[in-house]
């Protein structure tokens, strides 16, 4: 699952780390540190939801955009400061920086058409639409997994 967000990437490889960590697997909690990444996808989501809000005028479902934003940018921040060990934090900002540019290239997109003019879901039903239409967000990988979006 690819998705053209760089906070997609993170939490993919914030779950890869947090099973790392439950099962003890020291070779990927000792070299994949995601600290400064999380750092960057929740900023970047206070700005994108600022940007959204007062220059876009768009409104997002209060709930949406607190459960949302907590589950996928500010829980992993909170874990990987709490849990992580703050080695190879650059080394794996940098990689994972370079890997989401691959990732660009490869779906045709760039950064700006993805954060600032595609369409962004604002309440649950949009984002649940969203992903009927086979949307490349990796939270419509999680929620087409669970089998709670009726899409076939």
């Amino acid at each position: 699952m690819i998705s053209k967000y760089y906070s997609g990437l993170i939490f993919q490889l914030f779950i890869i780390w947090t099973i790392g960590y439950i099962f003890k697997i020291n070779f990927i909690t000792k070299y994949l540190n995601l600290y400064y990444s999380t750092i960057l996808i929740s900023v970047g989501f206070i700005l994108f939801s600022i940007y959204v809000i007062c220059i876009k005028k768009e409104e997002f479902n209060v709930n949406f955009l607190l459960i949302f934003s907590i589950l996928t940018h500010f829980l992993p921040l909170y874990i990987t400061y709490k849990y992580s060990s703050k080695k190879y934090v650059k080394e794996t900002f940098i990689i994972t920086i370079i890997l989401y540019g691959m990732i660009m290239l490869y779906i045709n997109k760039n950064p700006i058409n993805v954060y600032l003019h595609d369409k962004h879901p604002l309440t649950y039903n949009e984002f649940i639409e969203k992903c009927k239409n086979k949307n490349t967000m990796f939270s419509c990988f999680i929620l087409n997994t669970l089998g709670t979006n009726n899409s076939t």
